[in-house]
């Protein structure tokens, strides 16, 4: 859903990129940032980036993990402004599940269930074989009062190999309901769930262009 990220080597120290110097962007250099933990420079980096290739999907993904997370204490923590960096990347290049994946997360943070869902589904559907976004989905749907649809997912994810889809199919199973509807945060924290855990797994191998399951890389 522990430690973070990748990105790139900031080629100016203060100000933006000159549109000519854009091919010097890339992944790698942000991925030193990122494993560095150094955020304030990886957002200054890929705010030039963006501004310098505003049609590269990547770009934006990279300032959405500058940005981060506040309930997960990753980058800048300034939630909300990931999500849109990475709305704007699934926008641009709907074919990145990872991308998916993290705005799907983001909205869960922000309380977004439906459209956690909508993003969790994409990101399962790109990658059907990744256990993990399938139990992500179960929890957007728990998340957003749909116990049924939550465990179908978890069910899924178990067939896929995900070790704690049974703890979380009994979540949603009759006899042992937990509020939803008030935030994943709290649903997660009251049932003993280590959400936060899983978070920063997803959301590492994420940063390293990795599978969450099988550790192999993406794209």
């Amino acid at each position: 859903m522990a430690a973070r990220m990748l990105v790139l080597v900031f080629l100016l120290c203060y100000g933006g990129l000159p549109t000519a110097q854009a091919q010097d962007f890339s992944k790698d250099k942000a991925d030193t940032y990122a494993r560095a933990k150094n955020w304030s420079a990886l957002l200054k980096y890929t705010t030039a980036w963006t501004k310098a290739s505003p049609e590269d999907a990547n770009s934006w993904c990279y300032l959405g993990i500058a940005y981060g997370s506040r309930a997960h204490h990753i980058g800048l923590g300034r939630t909300a402004e990931a999500r849109r960096a990475y709305q704007k990347a699934v926008a641009l290049d709907p074919s990145i599940p990872e991308a998916w994946n993290a705005l799907a997360f983001s909205s869960m943070e922000l309380n977004q269930y439906s459209d956690a869902v909508n993003a969790f589904t994409h990101a399962a559907q790109l990658r059907p074989s990744n256990a993990n976004y399938w139990n992500s989905l179960g929890s957007a749907y728990a998340a957003s009062g749909n116990n049924a649809a939550a465990k179908q997912n978890y069910l899924k994810a178990s067939s896929l190999g995900y070790k704690g889809a049974k703890h979380e199919v009994a979540l949603v199973s009759p006899r042992r309901v937990v509020s939803s509807g008030r935030g994943y945060g709290r649903r997660y924290q009251s049932s003993g769930n280590s959400m936060q855990a899983f978070y920063a797994h997803q959301y590492d191998s994420y940063l390293k262009g990795q599978n969450p399951v099988t550790g192999a890389p993406i794209r």
